[in-house]
């Protein structure tokens, strides 16, 4: 009963860290598929390494959107009867986000003509880079009340263990073929385990459920990942220099150091919204741009598109690194002005 109380019901009112939370990562996925031309097209420099930077800032955005997902519905009773309604918005918005996409895409390339096998491929194999979330959100929606019942079981060490085995362990075996390849485990452990998208739906959910925001808790939780950032470029620029084919090997998600970060940036939200009371202009500032933010997340690869005109002409004339970020903030308000006027039609309302 205790568990279910640290939630609200669904048509309560919005949790502003969450939407804070969701903010930075709508954001840092267009920062994440737009921002890695400046070191591609450069050399080590000031504007290499600042670019880096930003960009394994980053790479917790994907992390956070599961850790998001799992501090809002693990902790929930299974609702069988909300279970087929829930399964068809995660459905229809899939197919109707590849179609679009994939319509685009026939109509905006060379050459190519819309035919129901290119349809449907789209829709299987992702019309869009970022949409491969669309599928990992899929699979959350179909198993969450398993989730649900499993959490319901765990106690805090049990489900601390259960973080420990998914990510930590799971981390590490991905850690271990850069230091040496013949570390490399059997393909087959991988199918058998828990992996670590599941990881992080729990991580988020014992973060709201069984931490709790402090002061010291935010100097901590930033002081950590300020240090992994900068070992991550350090590292990153070691592996250039050394003339390593892909000297971005720390990128991947689902890395220790990445999810360590990722649970750095959501505790550091939770202690930043502690009190939103305190400041209530900009939490309804915060709470209106976080019902925006999946409709951003799924328009976002067509702002990017439409969009580089901007960065292009700002180049010319300002710093690179900040033609980039006026860019990736022009793209992200574009979309999340799009998506706003979008809500306004109550039927696609509740899909965005």
């Amino acid at each position: 009963m205790e568990a279910q109380r640290s939630l609200p019901p669904r048509s309560a009112a919005r949790i502003p860290y969450i939407d804070a939370l969701r903010i930075f990562a709508a954001f840092f996925v267009i920062v994440n598929h737009t921002n890695s031309r400046l070191f591609n097209e450069t050399q080590p420099s000031l504007i290499w390494y600042s670019s880096l930077t930003y960009f394994f800032a980053s790479k917790s955005a994907v992390p956070v959107f599961l850790m998001i997902t799992g501090a809002l519905s693990v902790d929930r009773a299974p609702d069988w009867k909300g279970y087929p309604r829930r399964v068809l918005r995660a459905l229809v918005v899939l197919a109707a986000a590849s179609f679009v996409y994939y319509v685009h895409t026939v109509l905006t390339r060379t050459g190519a003509t819309f035919t129901l096998g290119g349809l449907t491929k789209a829709v299987f194999q992702s019309a869009a880079q970022p949409f491969w979330y669309l599928y990992v959100y899929l699979a959350c929606t179909l198993f969450m009340p398993f989730f649900q019942k499993l959490a319901s079981v765990m106690n805090r060490r049990e489900e601390r263990l259960f973080l420990l085995l998914s990510l930590g362990l799971n981390g590490l075996l991905e850690l271990l073929p850069l230091i040496s390849p013949v570390a490399r485990i059997h393909d087959m452990y991988g199918a058998a385990t828990v992996n670590s998208y599941i990881g992080l739906v729990f991580a988020g959910h014992y973060c709201h459920k069984y931490l709790r925001p402090g002061g010291r808790m935010a100097i901590w939780a930033a002081l950590v990942w300020a240090a992994i950032l900068a070992l991550e470029v350090w590292l990153t620029g070691r592996f250039y220099h050394a003339g390593r084919g892909n000297f971005l090997v720390l990128e991947e998600r689902t890395m220790p150091h990445i999810v360590i970060q990722a649970f750095c940036v959501f505790q550091l939200f939770r202690c930043l919204f502690r009190d939103p009371e305190r400041h209530p202009r900009l939490t309804r500032a915060v709470c209106f741009a976080g019902r925006q933010t999946f409709g951003i997340f799924l328009l976002g690869e067509l702002g990017i598109r439409y969009l580089g005109w901007i960065y292009t002409d700002l180049a010319l004339c300002i710093p690179r690194l900040a033609a980039m970020v006026i860019y990736e903030a022009a793209v992200f308000l574009a979309c999340m002005l799009v998506t706003a006027l979008l809500r306004t039609i109550p039927p696609v309302r509740r899909y965005l």
